[in-house]
């Protein structure tokens, strides 16, 4: 064998070596995106509860920002927690609180911009906070958190901007009887906030 013949098949066993080298660099890297996605996307909240149909029977139009109206509601008997809805209807967006024995979980409740009574657990799970306000002002008519000023679509609380938006307020179902919206004390006994991320760009 020449000295070329063999400079020759050593740059071909180069190539073959370092073709080798790039392919399992792209092997391992694509499956350890795989596997990132694949985390990030479980470790994203879902919801645990379809919320409530009813329609007040017209649209509701949003020109303005609109406080939260605290409210008293009251314990039905056999276990049902109740809210005037007509409330709900005057005041756009209410806040009231179950309170039985230690527990007091903070509730919302407000109308889609298609008259949809929309019930909630009022929280916001990463920042903790408890209040929340309709923009009308804005192009999509939106539900914020008082606190991390996140957004989120009134008419499915479907996230815009801002560091929560994979968590918004947990819709809740519910019934509507003589004028109440009604709800299963059950499903609020056993409420647990979902799992937050260690880390959300806030």
């Amino acid at each position: 064998m020449t000295k070329q013949e063999e400079f020759e098949l050593l740059a071909k066993k180069k190539r073959s070596s370092n073709f080798i080298v790039i392919l399992l660099s792209l092997i391992i890297g694509i499956g350890g995106t795989v596997i990132f996605i694949a985390k990030t996307g479980s470790q994203i909240p879902g919801t645990r509860y379809s919320g409530g149909t009813y329609n007040i029977g017209e649209d509701m139009k949003y020109e303005t920002i609109i406080g939260m109206t605290k409210i008293i509601s009251s314990i039905q008997e056999d276990n049902i927690f109740s809210i005037p809805l007509d409330k709900i209807i005057t005041d756009k967006i209410i806040y009231t609180e179950y309170i039985k024995d230690k527990i007091r979980l903070p509730l919302m409740a407000y109308i889609s911009p298609s008259g949809r009574v929309v019930l909630t657990f009022s929280f916001c799970e990463p920042c903790r906070s408890e209040t929340f306000r309709i923009d009308g002002t804005a192009k999509d008519k939106t539900l914020v958190c008082e606190t991390c000023n996140t957004n989120w679509r009134l008419s499915d609380l479907k996230g815009i901007y801002g560091g929560c938006v994979d968590y918004p307020p947990e819709e809740i179902p519910y019934t509507v009887e003589k004028g109440q919206i009604l709800v299963s004390t059950k499903i609020l006994i056993e409420y647990v906030p979902r799992e937050v991320l260690e880390f959300i760009d806030m």
